[in-house]
């Protein structure tokens, strides 16, 4: 049986510290730590003997990446926003805002590479899937690392719950532009899938019902398209009910909520005062009607912002379509989950800008959403009396209440139908 040489045990031992560590970066000594794991790993994986050094400097020509992809950087146009998937400035400014994070600060004698091609590789990475071909896997490795690093530190500044003051004005947009009022927020979620069966003995819970190895990630986005709170972690075979439990939002409303105020999600979800989905038909049921079919048509159209979102995420940054890594130790999966922020965070940069949406990028993408929840009780779709309702359903009975009492033209409820 093949036995790992003491190089390959460091490494390893290397990796889990910083597995350890990535949660942590809001701390400065948990961070410098991880920067120091990252460097002697960085040094340790690109000499191939543990003990081994030369005696000379290393005047060897660097990576080719300097000779040719590096020219990269310097198209404009179509060209470079097919390579980064943004223009020129664009992403100038994104390299001016992380690259002063003490992490693309050299903390020995050899000067690291410019931050703006740190960052670039990472973002090409994403935007493409793979590697730059002519970089060797250990500095991929550490550029990688490193520019994650950066981004995740600031995680919170792009990736908020909307504040008291903000919930007001998404509740004002959502109820001017679709009448339907006290909404903070939609909620779908989506499959990141991997390219290759993971390598564990727990494969199989990465198998989804879609034939394919990956990750259930579940997404809260406002009016604008952006992502308020992604819930990332769970194997593709776990439930859609048990990753809603999870979310953090729902299990502290009072941090989170002010009254009356819920997420719009499709009819997948379980009901509760905080989520609303969507009506389902029962079964042999060929249309809705009524208030049933009256909330669905509206709902309908406002849900479509949260499928836009996710479409024109997962088109944007093509590794989330197929990451091409292979699940291995924890330190692989806690990868995953930080390139899964990455994209988010880089998401949230654009959509300021004049790019961040396309109809070609809406397109490009399926829509994942969870639909293999148990169906809810007929009697909902017969809508019954508040009075009658299950505390969990009665939320929804009001909501349609409120918007039929905002209709300024008179709708004949008893003969709505929708096929």
């Amino acid at each position: 049986m093949p036995s790992k040489t003491p190089r390959a045990h460091l490494l390893h031992d290397l990796e889990d510290a910083a597995l350890l560590l990535f949660p942590l970066l809001d701390d400065h000594t948990s961070r410098a730590c991880l920067e120091d794991i990252i460097e002697a790993h960085g040094r340790i994986s690109s000499n191939r003997y543990l003990d081994r050094y030369p005696d000379t400097p290393n005047n060897n020509p660097r990576p080719s990446f300097y000779h040719s992809d590096i020219l990269l950087f310097a198209e404009r146009g179509i060209r470079h926003k097919q390579a980064f998937r943004m223009s020129p400035s664009h992403l100038d400014d994104i390299v001016d805002f992380f690259k002063d994070d003490p992490v693309f600060f050299s903390r020995g004698n050899k000067p690291q590479a410019p931050p703006k091609y740190q960052i670039g590789l990472l973002v090409y990475r994403m935007a493409h899937g793979h590697d730059c071909r002519t970089l060797d896997p250990g500095t991929v490795f550490k550029w990688c690392d490193r520019a994650l690093i950066a981004l995740l530190g600031k995680q919170s500044t792009f990736i908020s719950w909307p504040s008291p003051v903000e919930r007001v004005e998404i509740k004002a947009r959502f109820l001017s532009e679709y009448s339907i009022p006290h909404c903070v927020g939609l909620i779908d979620g989506y499959h990141v899938n991997l390219s290759t069966a993971p390598a564990r003995d727990d494969a199989g819970a990465y198998h989804s019902r879609k034939e394919r190895y990956g990750f259930n990630v579940m997404a809260i986005v406002d009016h604008t398209k952006r992502f308020r709170y992604i819930h990332y972690g769970y194997p593709a075979s776990s439930s859609d009910q048990r990753v809603q439990r999870a979310i953090e939002p729902l299990n502290s409303p009072s941090e989170y909520f002010s009254n009356q105020e819920y997420l719009l999600a499709d009819s997948g979800f379980t009901a509760s005062s905080l989520i609303v989905p969507m009506f389902k038909k029962s079964a042999g049921q060929a249309f809705l009607r009524g208030k049933t079919a009256y909330f669905n048509s509206r709902a309908s159209v406002m849900r479509v912002g949260v499928e836009h979102s996710i479409g024109v995420l997962k088109a944007r940054w093509t590794i989330l379509r197929s990451m091409s890594m292979r699940l291995r130790t924890k330190r692989d999966e806690a990868m995953a989950h930080a390139i899964i922020v990455a994209c988010t965070i880089l998401h949230n940069i654009l959509i300021n800008t004049d790019e961040y949406y396309t109809e070609e990028d809406a397109g490009n993408v399926p829509i994942e959403p969870f639909r293999d929840l148990p169906a809810e009780e007929i009697a909902e779709n017969d809508f019954m009396g508040a009075g009658r309702l299950r505390p969990h359903m009665r939320r929804r009975h009001e909501l349609v209440e409120q918007m039929l009492a905002l209709e300024t033209e008179e709708i004949d409820i008893d003969n709505f139908i929708l096929s």
